[in-house]
């Protein structure tokens, strides 16, 4: 298994910073206006379980990365 460590210049810190700046801002209504503490546990219990099962397959032998 091969790895590249990656890393955004100082100028490309500040372009993404601005853009998730930018995301948040959109998304905020969405989730303050639509959904409520105990929907929001929820979506963080459902994203935790996808992460930790794409981890569990990235480390399985023979599959890609």
């Amino acid at each position: 298994m091969r790895s590249v460590e990656v890393s955004l210049a100082a100028e490309g810190r500040r372009v993404f910073g601005e853009a998730d700046a930018t995301r948040r801002w959109a998304l905020a209504p969405v989730f303050t206006d639509l959904l409520d503490e105990q929907d929001l546990e929820a979506l963080g219990t459902v994203w935790r379980k996808l992460k930790a099962e794409k981890e569990r397959l990235a480390e399985e032998p023979g599959r890609p990365s």
